[in-house]
């Protein structure tokens, strides 16, 4: 249904068990989903990516394509999020 597709979200990466989810966003509808997922990617592509998002992201990539790209190879991911 329309409206609240933030909290649509965040509700179904619950549902899906949080601690095993890896989500893409840029949307601000998608910033919820991203904070609350293991690993939130928020995606900059061309048209943008709205800043409550790039906020609750664990990372920011240029393309879906560099998103899946560190999942396959987990290095470069260990070497992102290293502290």
């Amino acid at each position: 249904q329309p409206g609240n597709e933030d909290d649509q979200k965040s509700k179904y990466i619950e549902e899906l068990g949080a601690e095993y989810v890896v989500a893409f966003g840029n949307g601000k509808n998608d910033r919820k989903m991203l904070k609350k997922a293991s690993l939130g990617i928020a995606i900059m592509l061309e048209e943008g990516c709205a800043v409550e998002t790039l906020l609750n992201a664990d990372i920011i990539v240029k393309s879906p394509v560099d998103a899946v790209d560190l999942l396959l190879n987990p290095k470069r991911l260990v070497a992102v999020l290293r502290t």
